[in-house]
């Protein structure tokens, strides 16, 4: 009978950190960020401290809100690490669609520029360019002050 040689297991692969140009593309975005914010626009934006924690999360939320109600808004990136999507029951998408509506109202109470700069960034996934900042940051806070349960100012001063 042979005798059997026993190799030594390959220890397990550590998370794939991409090629050192995708590396270096992600620390020229991020600068002394973190890399893990690459990924995103609004990420990129926290990294940069172009816009507060608070700002980031609202767009995020606002983005999962539209995402759940219209469905995919950016291309498919199999390492995204979503997971799939898990369908609603429909009371529970009717609350996310009354949500999204809000979220959509509060930003157009900020105006249709901090509206659109909020889709483009946080939907779209598009960097703004230094002239949309202001109504990107505009709008993010609208939706900071909608997710805490006030209304933005400038909508009471509207009535």
């Amino acid at each position: 009978m042979p005798v059997r040689i026993r190799r030594k297991r390959k220890p397990p692969a550590g998370p794939d950190c991409g090629t050192p140009e995708a590396q270096a593309r992600k620390r020229e975005l991020v600068g002394d960020g973190d890399p893990a914010l690459a990924g995103y626009p609004l990420g990129v934006l926290l990294a940069r401290r172009v816009i507060t924690q608070d700002q980031h999360d609202a767009g995020r939320h606002y983005a999962y809100l539209a995402g759940r109600v219209l469905g995919r808004t950016r291309p498919y990136r199999p390492d995204s690490g979503s997971g799939g999507s898990t369908e609603l029951g429909e009371g529970a998408l009717e609350a996310v669609e009354d949500r999204w509506r809000e979220a959509a109202a509060a930003l157009l109470a900020a105006g249709r520029r901090a509206k659109d700069a909020v889709d483009n960034a946080a939907l779209f996934e598009r960097l703004p360019v230094a002239a949309e900042l202001g109504a990107l940051t505009a709008g993010l806070d609208a939706l900071a002050l909608w997710r805490r349960g006030r209304r933005p100012l400038f909508a009471e001063a509207a009535e």
